[in-house]
């Protein structure tokens, strides 16, 4: 079985074109050699990102996000084993989104992580959400 954690955050600073091709390209490296998959999404400095795969694997790359000094309050939305990856094609999604879309992401989280759900694309609706949002604005190509 596997293990997921979203979280978000926001960066310290504005990240540049250059530094987030930098951070997907290290990023996606490293997933592959790992069995790690996710996205991430980014708008003007907010974070949301969900990763899966292999528990000990997950949470140690976690711990690595909470200490890089680009990111600052970080906040565990999810943390526990998934029976099928949500995004399993992806060493790591990512889609620079608008501030309004993040803020739309962040609602529904926040609104729908200690709730009930119908939502329910994988285990869990956090996910659910975050599936059926790619699903209605976007739909990035695998790497």
């Amino acid at each position: 079985m596997d293990y997921c954690i979203v979280y978000m955050s926001h960066s310290k600073d504005l990240l540049t074109d250059e530094t987030i091709q930098d951070i997907l390209q290290t990023s996606r490296e490293n997933n592959l050699k790992l069995g790690i998959t996710g996205i991430l999404l980014y708008a003007d400095g907010s974070i949301v990102q969900a990763l899966e795969g292999p528990k000990e694997r997950v949470k140690a790359l976690y711990e690595t996000i909470c200490q890089d000094p680009r990111h600052g309050h970080i906040s565990t939305v999810l943390s526990h084993p998934i029976r099928k990856r949500a995004f399993s094609e992806w060493s790591m999604g990512f889609k620079s989104v608008s501030t309004t879309e993040i803020d739309k992401i962040k609602e529904l989280i926040i609104m729908q992580n200690g709730r009930q759900s119908t939502i329910m694309y994988s285990d869990n609706v956090v996910l659910g959400l975050l599936q059926l949002f790619y699903a209605t604005h976007f739909r990035p190509q695998p790497e």
